[in-house]
């Protein structure tokens, strides 16, 4: 008679979480989820259940978002991944999080319907949920207000971090290429300056024009759930199908609540995941019959004009500098938190 498994034996099976700080429990991590065809992902928590000595089951979350969620396959059928899940919500609900996502593989679809999450989309390599049956609707019902029935409507994502010249140029280019134009700013706190100081400055920079819009990205749109790769400035694989999926998103939901027709990016010499994104915008947007629009960034003496630059000139105090590469209103807001 074969010898059985260890979850065949009916010994429950331990739950241990994993630091991957210690090299010994990182190699075993990786080899695991190497095994289940994955990769390892920069991950805030991870757990693992085993029986014995033996690893079955694994899962983590980075921010809200619960990903790496492999049971070996022969162990599949006898709860793991349901006690893993659960484990992972309960940590993440201590910590005060309440919207939830889960990057995971497509076969898991039932099992998570089943735990109260619901799919928003699916590719044939990602199931991407959420724990909230109505989010993405009331997120587009917000916006549906602000669509525009007769003309072209764009889209522009930025995080504007903080609004320079070269975003303001964008969206002057952008507007004169469409009747409405919405800029949809990133929520996520990961940023130098908070949400709140970022809005206000591009509210204010674009205050001259008409017919322009601007939104909260909110949880959906370039957010720590969906594309967490983008606040780790880490380009690779992960990055590349967190950035189709935050694209997808936009053309299947949000793009038709605003009748939006084009989706504007600025041209990304400097950074490769940036992009990286454009080209998962160029890629996938027309299936939704988008038209992506990559406009040229605007320089100054010979270079782009960055965000990046702005913060690195303000770390030393060239505000002379500053002042060429963003708007009056921006330069006055960032006296203003400077005298705070």
């Amino acid at each position: 008679m074969p010898e059985r498994r260890a979850w065949e034996t009916g010994n429950p099976a331990e739950l241990r979480s994993l630091p991957l700080s210690l090299p010994e429990i990182r190699h075993q991590v990786e080899e695991f989820v190497k095994g289940q065809g994955l990769s390892l992902a920069l991950l805030d928590y991870c757990a693992g259940l085993f029986i014995g000595d033996e690893l079955v089951a694994l899962g983590g979350y980075r921010a809200n978002t619960l990903m790496n969620l492999a049971v070996l396959q022969e162990a599949q059928g006898y709860g793991f991944m349901n006690r893993l899940v659960d484990h992972l919500r309960e940590q993440l609900v201590m910590q005060g999080a309440e919207r939830l996502f889960v990057f995971t593989k497509p076969e898991n679809r039932s099992i998570l319907e089943g735990l109260g999450f619901y799919a928003l989309l699916e590719t044939e390599s990602v199931l991407f949920c959420e724990n909230k049956p109505f989010g993405m609707t009331r997120f587009c019902d917000k916006l549906k207000p602000y669509a525009l029935s007769n003309g072209v409507s764009g889209a522009i994502v930025m995080n504007a971090n903080p609004f320079t010249l070269g975003h303001l140029y964008l969206v002057e280019t952008a507007k004169a290429q469409c009747d409405r134009l919405h800029i949809f700013l990133v929520e996520t706190e990961a940023s130098e300056f908070s949400f709140s100081d970022r809005l206000a400055m591009v509210t204010q920079g674009v205050s001259h024009l008409h017919e322009v819009y601007v939104h909260a990205g909110g949880p959906y749109l370039i957010s720590a759930g969906v594309f967490p790769d983008y606040f780790l400035k880490n380009p690779g694989e992960a990055a590349s199908v967190q950035a189709e999926l935050d694209v997808r998103l936009f053309g299947r939901y949000v793009a038709p609540a605003l009748q939006c027709s084009i989706r504007f990016a600025g041209e990304e010499p400097l950074d490769m995941l940036t992009e990286q994104y454009v080209e998962a915008m160029k890629r996938f947007l027309p299936c939704y019959g988008l038209e992506v629009r990559v406009i040229p960034r605007k320089e100054y003496q010979g270079e782009p004009i960055s965000a990046s630059r702005v913060r690195r000139y303000r770390k030393d105090e060239r505000w002379r500098e500053i002042q060429e590469l963003i708007p009056t209103s921006t330069f006055l807001y960032m006296q203003s938190l400077k005298r705070q």
